[in-house]
């Protein structure tokens, strides 16, 4: 990966759009073409990147990057740029418009907007500049806000909060939580990475827990009768899941979800769940992760998967 990383072989997130890799360092951002696997771009960052998010629907967009007490940068990524970018990065959001500069987790939303977790609680920008808070104490690990508005998010180990759209003001309640003890249950709390698909009744959920991956099919008249699947004894050395994928590379894995793994003294996983058979099945083993953080990366195809608790 020397060719690829520049600022930090530290990786904090990763995220792509059809030309392009994005990926946060604890050093600053590096950006690569890979079709060819060399970078194209950086920028250092004092105090690193924490996380990253992009609009990934085309080639020229906007570069959304978290940090640890500057709040929100950005840059449009075009393909002008290359070598130190330094000079496009600026800031976006930062406190009083968010409810803190330390940002943990970035959810782009092309229809919708930014949700920002961060160490106070979460903030979500609507397209139009909108700003809308929970505000609470202990932070958010990871945060995703769907094509309609929905804001999922977990406060430090303590599951999933679900907010339905469309969200037009500050809110204190959600409209429903789990955790290990609900019904359905999560299989872990703690909780590194989120996907989703829309369903007639609600989304399907998709769950990185640190142990195990829990899936669940929204049923928003009746969520307790929601139905929920866990992988976790069938994942190989460790549940620790990092990072999590929904497939679009119909050609390679139908209707599966690409994962990862990690944890001090097991190797790398990135694997793959059928969500038809319900089988599991390893991609690749003994993955270099790079990373003396605790964070980690590992390449499934084309596609990178990052996160780490």
């Amino acid at each position: 990966m020397d060719k690829l990383l520049v600022t930090s072989t530290g990786v904090n997130d990763i995220d792509s759009n059809p030309c392009y890799v994005f990926i946060a360092t604890t050093s600053g951002i590096d950006v690569f073409n890979p079709d060819y696997l060399e970078n194209k771009a950086y920028s250092f960052i004092i105090g690193g990147c924490t996380s990253i998010s992009v609009q990934n629907d085309r080639c020229e967009g906007d570069v959304y990057l978290g940090t640890n007490n500057s709040g929100v940068l950005g840059f449009t990524m075009d393909d002008s740029l290359s070598g130190n970018i330094s000079g496009s990065v600026s800031g976006i959001y930062s406190y009083p418009d968010l409810v803190s500069n330390t940002v943990h987790c970035l959810s782009f939303n092309n229809e919708q907007g930014l949700a920002i977790g961060t160490s106070s609680g979460v903030t979500y920008i609507t397209t139009s500049g909108n700003i809308y808070d929970h505000v609470f104490s202990g932070g958010v690990t990871s945060c995703m806000l769907t094509s309609s508005g929905d804001l999922y998010y977990s406060p430090t180990s303590s599951g999933v909060y679900a907010k339905y759209g469309p969200i037009t003001s500050g809110w204190s309640s959600v409209d429903y939580m789990l955790n290990t003890s609900s019904v359905p249950a999560l299989s872990g709390v703690y909780i590194n990475d989120m996907e989703y698909k829309s369903t007639s009744s609600g989304n399907q959920v998709f769950l990185a827990t640190n142990s195990g991956i829990t899936m669940y099919d929204e049923n928003r008249s009746n969520i307790s009768g929601s139905y929920s699947r866990t992988i976790g004894s069938s994942l190989s050395g460790t549940t620790n899941v990092t990072g999590i994928e929904i497939n679009t590379n119909t050609s390679v894995f139908s209707g599966s979800l690409l994962f990862s793994t990690y944890a001090i003294g097991y190797s790398g996983v990135v694997g793959e769940y059928d969500l038809v058979t319900s089988g599991v099945s390893h991609v690749y083993s003994n993955v270099d992760f790079q990373s003396t953080s605790g964070t980690e990366e590992a390449i499934s195809g084309s596609k990178l998967l990052s996160k780490g608790e």
